[in-house]
């Protein structure tokens, strides 16, 4: 077994502590000292060495000594340092933690920006992973919680954690040594269940929701064979029924044949009709032949006529769009001069700025950048004459920029005005051809009007056309009045109406077939679901006993292994199932209900039982322990914290 035992611990600078060693006995030793003079600084200090955490587990604490209104310190290296003896070898820790101090560019004092935290074995500097990789070579951290602290186990563990730590005390139970307690039936049914991939977890969690599945399905059995059972019609003569609806479809046919017969007739009548209007339609169409021949000649010189008014429409038009693009192009061009012509303004108003301006000699260029020395006459007479020549030349070429400028917008503008000048010929021009263009179409419309009334004249006056309008007036269409067969629709709508209501109620037998169906069904679905929740519950039960069985020995194991302590590692449910568990039990009492000297005598008792499985042992920081009388027997080294209002400092006996 590693048997890790502290020998010494130096705190400098640590949480308000200037300077302390403290040395510890191999076996028991007793820091006395009043409330807040430093005993919890001591286990806050061990942590820290050893993970950079303190006793509660927090890596973000105070350490910095503080000083008035309670600032921290500047400018002090706080450190602790602990020599170990590891298996009869002497191993030395050292953490020191410091300020950071840097001076920025352009500030002449130093500021604070950050801290740093070096490390040291035996001496040896080393960087942070490999400290950390040399002290968890000592003891992990996850072993010094449980193997130092007497409250860690069952205070700050979770219990499914302490339960897995138990576990693997104990070992695993198997499930055929579980199960061989079992009957051979109960054996077959638990080995099927095992021998799948899924757990018996899984099996219960499965069989749960299959269960309430069935459950919910299973309570709406009832209500729903009542509301089938409700929903029945009454009832009726269905042998009745059906004879009155052959009557009505019978009287039916019956009527049918007699429309038939009456549409028979009205056939006869409306062919005659058709064969007039045909013979009136053959002698328009005549007619109009004869039309078309007669005004042929009138109408080609008409057609020549319309087509060339459109002509000569087409040509006005196409002047009038000339002429408005000739008035777009002037206004263009007037706009375009207007701004050559603001922006020639706005030249003669920078050229009289720019030549009115006056040199200025800036004063600061008489001396030298680096040493403010002033130059001699001759130098600052030579910087002046440079400085006006600059400024002049600087002034010509912006008025040269201006008049060039100037002198091209100039050129632009009476170009302008010449193409308006251009555009404006023009737009007369095409007003003139406009103007003649709309006399020669006058004079073709009183043409068009003129040839119209001598077509309508031949249409009208000619012996061909008076003689074929005479034969069409003359052919007589017969008049065919409808046969009136509503009476015998009407009729035959009732009966309809008479046949749908007693299908109405011929709907209501099938519903009731339907419905014991229905009603049928679910019964028999009732007794299949509650055969299923039975066997369910069957098999959950060997699963539910199964378990226990295997629960039970799992915590016979374990509170072997304990002689003053017990751990209740399962819960009886309300339901009779379990739930998995992991309290420790003093005497009967929960460990969280008992005082303080069995809370520390327990959590000694789990230490000695995980130090001898792992194999390891190390110090044991109890606090407070002045309020335990007798502490049971440990091979641990035993570090006492003793509030002693005699002690002003921290004292060690």
């Amino acid at each position: 077994m590693k048997k890790i035992v502290l020998n010494k611990l130096v705190l400098t600078n640590f949480k308000g502590i200037k300077h302390y060693t403290l040395d510890f006995d191999s076996n028991e030793t007793n820091i006395h000292g009043k409330n807040g003079s430093g005993k919890t600084t001591v286990a806050d200090a061990y942590s820290w060495l050893l993970f950079g955490k303190n006793s509660q587990n927090q890596t973000d604490f105070g350490i910095k000594t503080l000083g008035v209104n309670n600032d921290p310190i500047h400018n002090l290296n706080h450190s602790v340092e602990g020599v170990f003896i590891v298996d009869d070898s002497e191993v030395t820790l050292k953490r020191v933690y410091s300020e950071k101090w840097t001076k920025k560019k352009g500030n002449e004092t130093q500021e604070l920006t950050g801290h740093s935290t070096d490390f040291f074995i035996n001496g040896v500097p080393l960087s942070l992973s490999e400290y950390k990789l040399k002290v968890d070579k000592i003891i992990s951290e996850e072993f010094q919680k449980l193997l130092s602290n007497p409250l860690f186990f069952n205070q700050s563990m979770k219990w499914n954690d302490r339960r897995v730590v138990l576990s693997k005390i104990v070992g695993e139970i198997s499930d055929s040594e579980v199960y061989s307690n079992f009957s051979k039936d109960k054996q077959i049914e638990i080995q099927a269940l095992l021998s799948s991939d899924k757990t018996l977890a899984d099996y219960k969690r499965e069989y749960s929701v299959k269960r309430k599945k069935i459950k919910d399905e299973l309570d709406l059995v009832p209500s729903r064979i009542d509301e089938a059972t409700r929903s029945l019609p009454d009832a009726k003569n269905w042998e009745e029924i059906e004879k009155s609806i052959e009557v009505y479809s019978n009287q039916i046919k019956d009527i049918d044949t007699k429309i038939e017969d009456s549409t028979k007739q009205m056939d006869s009548k409306f062919a005659e009709v058709n064969k007039a209007k045909q013979t009136k339609f053959q002698k328009e169409q005549e007619l109009q032949a004869v039309i078309n021949e007669e005004i042929a000649e009138s109408k080609k010189d008409y057609n020549t006529l319309v087509s060339d008014a459109n002509n000569i429409r087409h040509k006005i038009q196409v002047n009038k769009n000339n002429v408005k693009q000739q008035i777009e192009l002037i206004q263009e061009l007037e706009g375009k001069i207007k701004r050559y012509e603001t922006a020639n303004n706005e030249l003669r108003n920078k050229f009289t700025e720019e030549n009115a301006k006056d040199f200025t000699f800036d004063s600061t260029a008489f001396s030298c950048n680096s040493c403010q020395r002033e130059y001699d006459t001759d130098k600052i007479e030579e910087i002046k004459a440079n400085a006006l020549l600059k400024f002049k030349a600087q002034q010509e070429q912006v008025i040269s920029e201006i008049r060039t400028t100037g002198g091209a917008n100039k050129v632009q503008i009476e170009k302008h005005q010449a193409d308006i000048e251009v555009f404006k010929q023009a737009k007369i021009g095409l007003s003139e051809i406009i103007e003649t263009k709309e006399v020669e179409l006058k004079v073709i419309e009183d043409k068009i009007k003129a040839c119209e009334v001598q077509i309508d004249s031949k249409k009208e006056d000619s012996p061909k056309v008076i003689q074929l309008k005479n034969e069409i007036d003359s052919i007589v269409i017969p008049e065919v009045k409808a046969v009136d067969n509503l009476e015998l629709k009407t009729e035959k709508v009732n009966l309809l109406i008479n046949i749908d209501n007693l299908k109405v109620q011929l709907h209501d037998k099938l519903q009731i077939e339907k419905g014991n169906a229905r009603i049928e069904e679910l019964n028999q679905q009732q007794k299949t679901l509650s055969q299923e929740i039975a066997n369910l519950e069957k098999t959950e039960m060997i699963i539910d006993q199964f378990e226990n069985s295997k629960m039970k020995m799992i915590e016979e194991k374990v509170n072997g292994k304990f002689k003053f302590v017990k751990f209740k590692m399962f819960q009886t449910l309300v339901n009779g199932g379990i739930s998995e568990d992991c309290t420790c039990l003093i005497n009967g009492v929960e460990f969280n209900d008992a005082n303080t000297a069995s809370k520390i005598n327990a959590g000694i008792e789990v230490i000695n039982v995980l130090s001898s499985f792992y194999e390891i042992s190390c110090p044991v920081i109890i606090d407070g322990r002045e309020s335990i009388s007798k502490l049971i027997q440990t091979d641990a080294q035993i570090i006492n914290l003793i509030v002693d209002s005699g002690c002003e400092k921290l004292t060690v006996k």
